[in-house]
């Protein structure tokens, strides 16, 4: 087959200094390595295949080199989340004769009057089938019957190694229809969209701390991961949050000792610079945590991943914060959702294929894209197909134009010791979220609404939780467990029965006694009840100041029933809130501010505020 003529810059990306680079790199006007292969391989009708490590920017590079330099049409493919024949398939056909007849029907979008260039992404994490099929595209760029007279140039790219969970062998008939190039991130021009991403920030400092890691870390730090780690920092998470999240377990920067006799942990020591060269902060941990995250990934279109434990309130929290950000919910429960199902090939009477869409996600109006039980699929492979949507924001490559969150929810690998039914993801799946948190019943704020809900039987059954029963008796009684209790103490059923089930006649290892006790007294809550009785304990607690300046056990009752309210108790009981702050010690007042959320700091602002009008010698 004749050679074409290579296509020719028809414009470079705007330049726009930042705070990173001033003025134009040298570098952006010298072509990188992967144009050169691209222009290669359109000149001389080759396939091209670039492979590397995860997440060194060899999609956006491709994209940009491609639609933006080049000015060409890029029809984008991922091979892991196609099926067979989503591309070509045989359809009816009506003859003159009024007979019928079979005709091969390929998608529009190959086909589309205009020059294009095709790009298979992920080709090694399709099916052999799949990968069978594109063979005459990668060798002869024909599909079946059709010659794709506008095709221009064929790329494919990928992960490679072990450590990605992919394969790093082909079928050599597969593997000789193509032109194979390794990449690195040096390869890519990573800095530049970086630093044109956090313009009004300067990364040539962080740029500096990841170039003085080992070739190791910086394969796991990669320039994907870096991007989360800066987000996290600059919006004040800490910087571990932008590390992947790998079958419940974080992924850390560990590199072998000097003498190769064991290894070290480096992610606390690189972090920690990190967050010093961009003069950030790096917490361990922050409160409000799972409000602040999805509140995140609906104000700055990010994709999230929450892993937390079952029943604690992590679906229900989600999906009334997308309610209140007036934004659209489109669910889908991962065990029955396969993304397969969301896209299907569609004959047209112009004799094309049309890719057609699940309705909620091509409808423009702006919504947030839930996955939950993300990690029990219906495949192991749907992982991998997966990788389109959290990446790329696209399916069959078909933008998803109104998805403005992608906010996955899962469970642990294992729970109070059993293991959980979820599946594995590799580095390659988990770092395509900006944020993967692990987050605990006590990040959600489902004690609020179970009071709410069921008013002061609530109460009840939140007081033996948190007063009558150990720290691991606790973490068997999940929210979704207190729920149950409640409505079954409404319909005087059994409360051992709402108990977790764990086979052969067990339940939870948690007594009930207490709480039986409780619901037949229905005592006030411990604030309610201190409220009630407030000159009784602001008189008890003067005398315990009489006698010593660290106060007594009614202190510590005063201080530990304050702490263990909820807020909307605090509000309800300000008045008697104000008049026992006041006969407390200095040193625990000051607890009420340490980790705590917004909402909760608003109270204690204005209950010390009250508290500062006052004519009490003990105020402050």
């Amino acid at each position: 087959m004749a050679a074409t003529t290579s296509p020719k810059r028809v414009k470079d990306p705007t330049w726009v200094p930042n705070a990173t680079y001033p003025e134009r790199p040298d570098a952006l006007t010298r072509p990188l390595p992967v144009e050169k292969w691209i222009k290669y391989g359109m000149k001389h009708r080759r396939t091209v295949h670039f492979y590397g490590a995860h997440g060194t920017g060899k999609t956006s590079k491709i994209r940009e080199i491609v639609e933006q330099q080049m000015g060409l049409r890029l029809v984008y493919i991922n091979l892991a989340n196609i099926t067979p024949d989503d591309k070509l398939v045989s359809a009816p056909k009506k003859l003159g004769d009024g007979q019928y007849a079979l005709q091969q029907m390929i998608t529009e979008d190959l086909d589309p009057g205009v020059p294009f260039v095709v790009y298979l992404d992920d080709a090694r994490q399709a099916s052999q089938k799949v990968q069978n099929q594109f063979m005459q595209l990668t060798c002869g760029w024909e599909m079946g019957q059709h010659t794709l007279p506008d095709l221009v140039g064929v790329i494919m790219s990928d992960n490679e190694g072990a450590t990605e969970g992919i394969r790093t062998t082909e079928d050599p008939a597969v593997a000789d229809r193509k032109v194979t190039i390794a990449i690195n991130a040096n390869d890519t021009g990573w800095r530049y969209a970086l630093a044109a991403k956090y313009k009004d920030t300067n990364l040539k400092k962080v740029f500096a701390v990841w170039d003085a890691l080992t070739p190791e870390l910086r394969h796991v730090l990669s320039p994907r991961c870096l991007d989360h780690v800066i987000y996290a920092a600059l919006h004040g998470f800490p910087l571990i949050y932008g590390m992947p999240l790998m079958h419940g377990d974080r992924v850390r920067l560990v590199t072998g000792k000097s003498g190769g006799s064991g290894t070290v942990d480096k992610t606390d020591e690189v972090l920690d610079k990190i967050a010093a060269a961009l003069g950030a902060n790096n917490p361990d941990r922050i409160p409000d945590l799972m409000n602040k995250v999805v509140k995140a990934a609906l104000r700055d279109n990010l994709t999230v991943l929450i892993e937390g434990p079952p029943g604690c309130g992590k679906t229900e929290l989600t999906k009334q914060l997308v309610r209140d950000a007036n934004l659209r919910q489109v669910y889908y429960s991962m065990p029955f959702t396969d993304p397969e199902s969301l896209v299907i090939p569609m004959p047209t009477p112009n004799g094309t294929l049309k890719m057609l869409v699940a309705e909620e996600l091509v409808n423009p109006a702006p919504y947030a894209l839930i996955f939950d039980e993300y990690n029990r699929p219906q495949s192991q492979a749907a992982f991998a197909k997966m990788m389109e949507m959290t990446q790329e924001w696209s399916i069959a490559g078909i933008p998803l134009a109104g998805c403005r969150a992608q906010i996955a929810l899962c469970n642990p690998p294992t729970f109070m010791g059993r293991q959980m039914s979820v599946s594995k993801n590799n580095i390659a799946q988990a770092d395509r979220f900006t944020l993967s948190v692990q987050v605990s019943p006590e990040d959600i704020p489902a004690n609020e609404w179970l009071i709410a809900t069921y008013g002061d039987v609530a109460e009840t059954v939140l007081e033996w939780w948190k007063n009558d029963i150990t720290d691991e008796q606790r973490s068997w009684i999940t929210k979704r467990t207190l729920e149950r209790f409640i409505t079954l103490h409404q319909e005087g059923l059994p409360l051992e029965n709402g108990k977790i089930y764990l086979g052969e006649g067990d339940f939870a290892p948690v007594p009930l006694i207490d709480l039986e006790a409780r619901l037949a007294k229905r005592p006030k809550a411990r604030l309610a009840e201190m409220a009630e009785n407030i000159d009784e304990w602001v008189e008890r607690l003067s005398k315990a100041n009489e006698l010593s300046d660290e106060g007594s056990d009614d202190t510590d009752k005063v201080h530990t029933a304050l702490s263990m309210a909820e807020l909307s108790q605090l509000w309800e009981h300000i008045d008697a809130v104000v008049r026992l702050l006041a006969y407390l010690p200095p040193k625990l007042k000051g607890t009420f501010f340490v980790g705590t959320n917004e909402d909760a700091q608003k109270f204690w602002i204005a209950a010390f505020t009250k508290l500062s009008g006052l004519d009490t010698k003990s105020a402050s």
